[in-house]
């Protein structure tokens, strides 16, 4: 009985005080609020979102100039196969080689196998010296399609400089993985 006619009172006391200190709660809750925003931006770049990673923004003639380049026209009907079965991932992925401005850590999301590595820089902006940070290289070609073996496809990309001139090559592998074709390792400087 004690605490069915305490709860009211302290229910009360607490908005009693809760008014009368109203700007000790507005400075909390706007602490609080900061810090939501800046937990919420750690927790979206370690998640490796490309939205969120240091990235030029794609012009979408460069989007078309990659999925026009993404051409399964080889004389191996199989190969042909892996290309179409792999283009979507494929354009996601050469549009963060060409946009990434670091090459701390590859922001390319669910398009990555899980075993993941290479050799050298994968994106293209960093091993540019005149290039604007602001903008992304333009793929210029995609071929030497191959499938060294099984549930792996392989392409060379070439991408340039719009601005510099400056160019970068770099070889792609895809893996299948889980039913999903995913970029496995890329090769720079070879």
């Amino acid at each position: 009985m004690k605490l069915k006619v305490m709860m009211p009172l302290l229910l009360g006391s607490v908005m009693i005080t809760s008014t009368a200190n109203a700007s000790f709660w507005d400075k909390l809750n706007g602490v609080l609020d900061g810090a939501g925003k800046v937990l919420g931006t750690v927790g979206a770049v370690t998640g490796a979102s490309a939205a969120t990673a240091p990235m030029a923004k794609i012009t979408d003639e460069q989007k078309q100039i990659i999925r026009d380049n993404i051409q399964a026209n080889t004389d191996d009907r199989f190969l042909n196969e892996h290309i179409l079965a792999a283009k979507d991932n494929i354009a996601t992925f050469l549009e963060v080689m060409g946009c990434q401005t670091d090459n701390e850590k590859i922001y390319a999301g669910k398009v990555l196998s899980s075993g993941f590595y290479s050799t050298g820089r994968v994106t293209t902006i960093p091993s540019t010296k005149y290039h604007p940070l602001d903008q992304c290289m333009t793929v210029t070609s995609i071929g030497r399609w191959s499938v060294p073996v099984r549930d792996k496809l392989e392409f060379e990309v070439m991408f340039a400089s719009d601005v510099s001139g400056e160019s970068a090559k770099r070889l792609v592998t895809m893996e299948k993985e889980n039913g999903k074709w995913l970029a496995d390792h890329v090769l720079s400087g070879y």
